[in-house]
């Protein structure tokens, strides 16, 4: 197989993911969150509060709300993603004033639209992600802001997501539609952990003991059959230490 087969390969699996991500992510927003007064992270969230103060659909507030961070991001970032992201960031607008305009809320129970357009956003971005793309501005100012000023992503998108659920409050007038979006977001984000990784999101524990033996006889009960006994030196003391590595 050729370098181009297998780029031309490559390039049509992101274009099926990011295809099947953006209309999962609208038919979250138009069929369960937005009809029933539900925030979510990014600008996703920012468009649906917008679209109850303005006339504008959330289809054209998405796209305004993304159009100034595009271009300035191609300055920090891989320009093919950059392009990617923008397809992605049209396609989401479209579906979503598409679906919005031609069908009916699937749900006007909050629990089950927010749990299902949770589910929906989160498998959708999820995808994106694996397509090498970006469902939008949030994670672009997150990735520009972590190359740029060394500040972590992930706190970058937990202040975003705060403004939005207190924004959420003002904007419905009741802390009812904050919590409402808080449990949104938090169904969203576990949904692209498992997307992207294909199973729940794991964590690797390093222990340093005296009692190795011990401990992992405790954590073979207890925890997981797996792990391993390292044994090594201390940089600056050079007495021997051991170190248990374990994945939960």
């Amino acid at each position: 197989m050729s370098v181009k087969t297998i780029i031309e390969a490559k390039e049509a699996r992101n274009i099926f993911y990011i295809l099947v991500g953006s209309i999962l992510i609208s038919i979250g927003v138009s069929l369960f969150l937005a009809p029933n007064q539900i925030a979510t992270g990014g600008t996703m969230g920012f468009a649906i509060l917008l679209n109850h103060l303005s006339p504008l659909s959330i289809g054209a507030l998405m796209l305004i709300l993304n159009i100034l961070i595009i271009p300035f991001s191609i300055r920090f970032i891989n320009r093919a993603f950059a392009l990617r992201t923008s397809a992605t960031i049209i396609l989401i607008a479209i579906f979503t004033d598409l679906i919005r305009s031609n069908f009916n809320p699937l749900s006007d129970d909050l629990l089950l639209a927010t749990l299902f357009g949770g589910v929906g956003i989160g498998i959708g971005v999820g995808l994106v992600f694996r397509g090498e793309s970006s469902a939008g501005g949030t994670t672009m100012i997150a990735r520009i802001l972590a190359i740029k000023y060394r500040i972590q992503a992930g706190k970058t998108l937990m202040v975003v997501d705060a403004i939005i659920v207190i924004s959420a409050g003002l904007v419905y007038n009741g802390i009812e539609p904050s919590l409402w979006a808080l449990v949104s977001i938090y169904v969203s984000a576990r949904l692209v952990d498992t997307t992207i990784t294909g199973r729940p999101s794991e964590k690797v524990v390093y222990l340093v003991t005296q009692k190795a033996q011990e401990i992992s006889d405790d954590i073979v009960s207890e925890i997981t059959p797996y792990g391993t006994i390292v044994a090594g030196n201390g940089i600056n003391e050079g007495r021997e230490k051991t170190m248990i590595f374990v994945t939960i």
